[in-house]
């Protein structure tokens, strides 16, 4: 796999010299270098792919949770406030979004994104999701709102029940 990857990355970069400003290219290097490790050269190229259309709902998802998992919390806000501006039904952005405003210290916002995904969950059949929104809620101390979002799961599942388990989501999210 690390063979065929070294590979990509040199038709891709072979593309590029051919077509700097070409979006996919730059999009699926970001990918090889995320899955390598390579974070920074990631980001470089992911905002690249953005130059050409910054509504890209996925492209914008991916950054903010490369920044999410460097830390760099003000960057990860703004690109998970942007796949929300762009699909704001997207429970896994809100999910992220609660989670870099929790790791920034901003309980309350991270609360109501919390809430928020865990509302989504429901309408997307979620249950994982639901849960570590959930779970996450609680740890912001916002008891009330967590309260009501058990109201709310409660006749599709009752989360306080529920094992925890690992989420399915990225390992940057935890």
């Amino acid at each position: 796999m690390a063979a065929n990857q070294e590979d990509a990355v040199r038709l891709f970069n072979r593309t590029l010299a051919l077509d700097p400003d070409n979006p996919e290219a730059h999009f699926y290097l970001g990918g090889i270098y995320r899955m390598q490790g390579k974070r920074d050269e990631a980001i470089i190229e992911l905002k690249k792919a953005l130059e050409a259309n910054p509504e890209q709902e996925l492209v914008n998802y991916i950054l903010g949770d490369l920044y999410l998992a460097k830390g760099v919390l003000v960057e990860a806000i703004s690109a998970f406030n942007r796949v929300i501006a762009i699909n704001p039904d997207s429970g896994m952005a809100y999910y992220s979004l609660g989670i870099a405003y929790k790791q920034k210290g901003a309980l309350a916002e991270a609360a109501d994104a919390l809430f928020e995904a865990g509302l989504l969950a429901v309408i997307k059949n979620d249950k994982d999701l639901a849960l570590n929104a959930y779970n996450r809620l609680k740890e912001t101390g916002k008891t009330q709102l967590a309260v009501e979002l058990q109201g709310v799961l409660s006749p599709w599942f009752d989360p306080a029940n529920e094992v925890v388990t690992q989420p399915h989501h990225s390992q940057s999210q935890q």
